[in-house]
């Protein structure tokens, strides 16, 4: 594959797996854009030349390494950051790894060991995170900004497609790829739901940001090992990794599964 194939290969990937960004190609091959940003493929291209992956490995090496870059970028975006109230419509929950938190001081909350709870500013092609300064900016609290988010993505739920399965089989599963399906575990309507359909306490997994699945504890043993065995194969091959943990779900709490 030359450079210039392997440019228009990355940008066809990208458009399928990141369908709400935007990306472009530039004269050099080894440069695609992302708004004003430039994300270099020469140490990818090197990097297939050199190790000959099979096509699966490489497009898995292009997707990670893209996501990490987004993530940086949606961490340092905050210099556009809206006064509040355009802002306070435009919060949304949003699950993100430990791991990136250190990459700019971000507002979080604990969710469940290496995954926690971020409050993102929903802009028109992109969003950032909230930050101690939007904050102070804003002068409102870490609480009444995450109760806000909250409430927002709800609202914003509503009438969202859900895919839902009937015994022997019980299971919901959110998937529109807006970035909060894995956060939706977090609102009260979207718990009980799954009560209501699955029993409680329910099974959940959210292996990455754009994908939540409930299950119901009652189904067949070869579905239990089967859909724990693709929570795991999701988190460690998806764009926007979370955790490979399931967890136990009533409608009160959520809490990892230590049966």
């Amino acid at each position: 594959m030359t450079p210039e194939q392997y440019q228009q290969h990355v940008l066809g990937l990208l458009a399928t797996t990141f369908p709400n960004e935007e990306f472009e190609g530039t004269p050099d091959p080894f440069v695609i854009k992302h708004g004003e940003a430039e994300l270099g493929l020469q140490n990818l291209y090197a990097l297939q030349t050199q190790k000959q992956f099979e096509p699966e490995e490489r497009d898995a090496h292009i997707r990670e390494h893209v996501w990490r870059i987004l993530e940086a970028l949606h961490l340092t975006q905050n210099a556009s950051t809206p006064d509040w109230e355009e802002a306070r419509g435009k919060l949304r929950v949003q699950f993100i790894r430990t791991e990136n938190t250190s990459r700019a001081p971000v507002i979080t909350f604990p969710f469940a060991g290496e995954v926690v709870v971020a409050i993102a500013i929903d802009l028109t092609h992109a969003y950032s995170y909230v930050s101690p300064a939007n904050l102070e900016q804003w002068k409102v609290t870490e609480e009444l900004a995450y109760e806000q988010a909250l409430s927002n993505l709800e609202e914003a739920s509503a009438g969202i497609q859900i895919h839902a399965t009937e015994a022997p089989q019980l299971l919901l599963a959110i998937q529109t790829g807006d970035g909060y399906d894995a956060a939706r575990l977090l609102l009260p309507a979207t718990r009980k739901l799954a009560i209501e359909h699955l029993g409680e306490p329910c099974y959940a997994a959210v292996p990455n940001r754009d994908f939540l699945i409930m299950w119901s504890r009652s189904n067949p043993e070869e579905f239990q090992k089967l859909v724990r065995d693709q929570v795991r194969q999701d988190f460690g091959s998806q764009p926007y990794p979370l955790t490979s943990t399931v967890f136990a779900v009533t409608e009160a709490e959520v809490k990892p599964d230590v049966a």
